[in-house]
C-alpha cells in the first residue's frame, strides 16, 4: 500500500513542529514526521532514507530547496546522488522543505533517520533499524485516523509506492 498526499500532510501536521522544553535528543516525533515527508517527496527506498544524512555537505538548506547528499544508492554504479526538495511555490503552506529545514536547525548532525530508545531519546549516531521504522510509521498512521488493521498493511516501501503514485 502507498501512502497518500494527504496521509503525509497529516502526519507533517502532527509530528512536525518542535516539543517546547524537549532537548533536541527528546524530539523524535519531529524526526519521524520528517523521516515519512523525505521519503515519501524523494521516493526514498528505507536503505536510501537510512544513509540521509544532516550533516553539512550530506544536507544544505537553500532559500529554494534542499539538498540531500547521498554517497551511495541501490543500483547505482556510479556513486552518489544529490535529491532535493523543493520550497512550495505558495509561502502559505507548510511543505517538506520547511520540515527539512526545521529539523536541520534542530538535529544538525547525524542519521535522519537517528535510532529512537523505548524512552522517546534519538540517537542519531546509528540509523533506526527497518523493524523498528515500520512499527513507528504504522503508529503515525493510526494517530493519524486509520485503524491499527488499516495501518498494518503499510511498509518501509509504502512512501516510495505512494510518492510515485502522487507524482
Amino acid at each position: 500500500a502507498g501512502l497518500t498526499g494527504d496521509m503525509v500532510a497529516a502526519v507533517l501536521d502532527g509530528y512536525c513542529f518542535v516539543r517546547p522544553g524537549r532537548p533536541a535528543e527528546l524530539q523524535w516525533d519531529l524526526m519521524i514526521g520528517a523521516c515519512i515527508g523525505i521519503g515519501f517527496k524523494l521516493l526514498l527506498r528505507y536503505d536510501d532514507l537510512k544513509r540521509c544524512r544532516w550533516d553539512d555537505d550530506y544536507c544544505d538548506v537553500f532559500p529554494t530547496h534542499v539538498r540531500f547528499y547521498l554517497d551511495g544508492r541501490k543500483n547505482n554504479q556510479y556513486g552518489g546522488n544529490f535529491l532535493d526538495v523543493a520550497r512550495p511555490r505558495d509561502g502559505t503552506v507548510l511543505g517538506v522543505y520547511h520540515v527539512c529545514a526545521l529539523a536541520k536547525s534542530i538535529f544538525r548532525r547525524g542519521f535522519v533517520l537517528g535510532s529512537v530508545d523505548a524512552s522517546g531519546r534519538v540517537d542519531v549516531t546509528k540509523p533506526m533499524p527497518h523493524k523498528v521504522f515500520v512499527a513507528h510509521l504504522r503508529e503515525a498512521l493510526v494517530n493519524i485516523g486509520l485503524s491499527r488493521e488499516m495501518a498494518g498493511v503499510y511498509s518501509a516501501h509504502s512512501m516510495r509506492a505512494g510518492g510515485a503514485t502522487a507524482a
